[in-house]
């Protein structure tokens, strides 16, 4: 309500369907390896979009390719923050995706971590500011 533009996705603690939807659209960013889609899953000027932005441009330049990436959220603890910041504890499984570069192609197997996530209301969406895996 009023001109508080965070307040629609702030007034509550991310739900786990959110940040799921955050971990699908970074899926989508690093699998067609787009810088736009990555800015609307990460915080602007966060730690994450400046750690994910050097990675994908890096990728970009060896003509690095990833397939199939994708992420599953298995348990999942929000946290409340201060006003238009949150946290959450969730145990998130990246899928196994393919990497390729040039005639070489690997694959990688699927992984489970244990992530702490700092979010950060952006125009009334939470956005990812901050992960970091135990």
């Amino acid at each position: 309500t009023g001109s508080n533009d965070s307040s629609s996705a702030t007034s509550h603690p991310p739900t786990r369907g959110e940040v799921e939807a955050l971990l699908a659209c970074r899926a989508e960013a690093w699998n067609s390896v787009d810088q736009r889609r990555l800015e609307r899953c990460l915080a602007p000027k966060s730690p994450a979009l400046t750690s994910d932005s050097a990675a994908l441009r890096q990728a970009q330049r060896d003509g690095i390719v990833y397939s199939g990436v994708s992420y599953r959220v298995a348990s999942y603890a929000p946290k409340t923050g201060a006003a238009g910041t949150a946290g959450a504890t969730a145990t998130v499984t990246r899928s196994g995706y393919t990497v390729t570069h040039g005639n070489d192609r690997s694959r990688r197997a699927s992984q489970s971590t244990q992530v702490e996530l700092r979010l950060v209301s952006d125009a009334g969406q939470w956005r990812i500011s901050e992960w970091s895996g135990r």
